[in-house]
């Protein structure tokens, strides 16, 4: 337990000093938040302190991205939610109520994407560019495809 943490630990700074290192360098840095996985990694606390260590790294921007369970990941997610007693697999069920119970429901969207991560990228001074990475409708501000 204590060796992985450490572990974790050490590669998360890690990713820091490699933004830092990037950023002094004028390369462009941002942070993706990505799969944000509900009741796992969506702790507001977390999220903040993980958009401030990357603005104090240098990063000018976040997107996020909200775990999908369309194909492999869904089976992969649902295997592990299901080995063991677990509170997740309700909760999971709950989230995931449109698409076939494989993308999350849309209030938890707009939560995680339009109120959480451009709150607090605006309180670190990043810029949100979330809404810029989906496969939205309109190719102008859309820059992946999926």
């Amino acid at each position: 337990g204590a060796l992985l943490h450490d572990v974790g630990k050490s590669q998360v700074a890690e990713r820091y000093r490699a933004m830092r290192m990037l950023a002094t360098k004028h390369v462009p840095v941002g942070l993706v938040l990505s799969p944000i996985m509900p009741e796992v990694t969506d702790d507001e606390a977390i999220l903040d302190e993980t958009i401030r260590r990357a603005g104090d790294a240098g990063a000018k921007w976040v997107t996020s991205q909200v775990l999908d369970l369309r194909g492999s990941a869904g089976v992969k997610v649902r295997l592990f939610l299901d080995s063991f007693t677990s509170p997740l697999g309700p909760r999971y069920d709950a989230i995931y109520t449109s698409g076939k119970g494989r993308t999350a429901d849309p209030a938890y969207l707009e939560r995680i994407h339009r109120e959480i991560v451009p709150r607090l990228a605006a309180k670190h001074g990043l810029s949100d560019t979330s809404h810029m990475l989906t496969s939205g409708r309109d190719p102008e501000i859309c820059l992946v495809r999926q």
